[in-house]
C-alpha cells in the first residue's frame, strides 16, 4: 500500500480511524459470540482498519460523498488522466506532449512523454517529489520535480527539472497550464487539456 500521510489531514483520518474501530469492534463481538471464536474476532479487528483504508486511498476517495473527503485528506479533487498538450521551451520552441497523472488519495505520480513528429516518443519525465494544494480561488496547484534519462537520438543529456501546473476550476480541472524550469539552464510553459475518452 502507498500510503504518504501528508497528503491527509490527520485530524480527520484520526477520526475515521476511530470510527472504523469502533465499528469494528461491536462487528467482532458479534462474530465472536456467534462463532465463539476469539482469534478470528481479533485479526478481523487488526486487519479490517487497514484493509478499509487501503480500499479508501486506493479508490474510495473517488467515490466518495465530497464533502466526508474535505474531511479527510487535502486535495480531494480528481485529476488523474491523460492530457495531451504543448510545451513552448526556450530552446526547441513548440512540442508536444503527453502526460499520464495517477493519483491515490495519498499519493501522485507524473509521467511526461514529448513527441516528435513521426508519431514516436522522443523522451519521458517522471515525477519523484509532488505537492498538491488548492489555492483561493479554487484551482488546483500540481508541482513536482522530475527526472529525465534523456536520448541519443536528439543528443539530450539526463536532466532533472521542476514543472507547477495550474488545473483551472473553471474548466472542472481539465485544462492546465504552467511553467518549467531545468537543471540545463533551460525553462518554458506548458499548456494542455485532458483526453476524452
Amino acid at each position: 500500500m502507498d500510503l504518504n500521510l501528508k497528503f491527509y489531514k490527520i485530524e480527520g483520518l484520526a477520526i475515521f480511524i476511530i470510527i472504523t474501530y469502533l465499528f469494528l469492534v461491536f462487528f467482532t463481538n458479534i462474530i465472536v459470540n456467534y462463532l465463539s471464536y476469539n482469534l478470528i474476532g481479533i485479526l478481523i479487528g487488526l486487519i479490517s482498519p487497514l484493509f478499509l483504508l487501503w480500499i479508501y486511498n486506493d479508490w474510495g476517495w473517488k467515490h466518495i460523498y465530497i464533502q466526508f473527503n474535505k474531511l479527510i485528506i487535502k486535495n480531494y479533487i480528481d485529476i488523474s488522466g491523460s492530457y495531451s498538450g504543448t510545451i513552448n521551451s526556450s530552446c526547441k520552441g513548440d512540442i508536444l506532449c503527453e502526460v499520464e497523472i495517477c493519483q491515490k488519495a495519498s499519493l501522485v505520480s507524473v509521467t511526461l512523454k514529448t513527441k516528435k513528429e513521426d508519431d514516436e516518443n522522443d523522451t519521458v519525465s517522471r515525477s519523484y517529489m509532488e505537492d498538491l494544494r488548492i489555492e483561493g480561488n479554487g484551482d488546483l496547484k500540481l508541482s513536482f520535480m522530475y527526472s529525465n534519462k534523456g536520448n541519443d537520438s536528439d543528443k539530450l543529456c539526463p536532466h532533472q527539472g521542476f514543472n507547477e501546473l495550474c488545473f483551472h476550476k473553471e474548466n472542472d480541472y481539465k485544462k492546465f497550464d504552467g511553467t518549467y524550469f531545468t537543471n540545463r539552464q533551460t525553462k518554458g510553459t506548458i499548456a494542455g487539456g485532458k483526453k476524452e475518452d
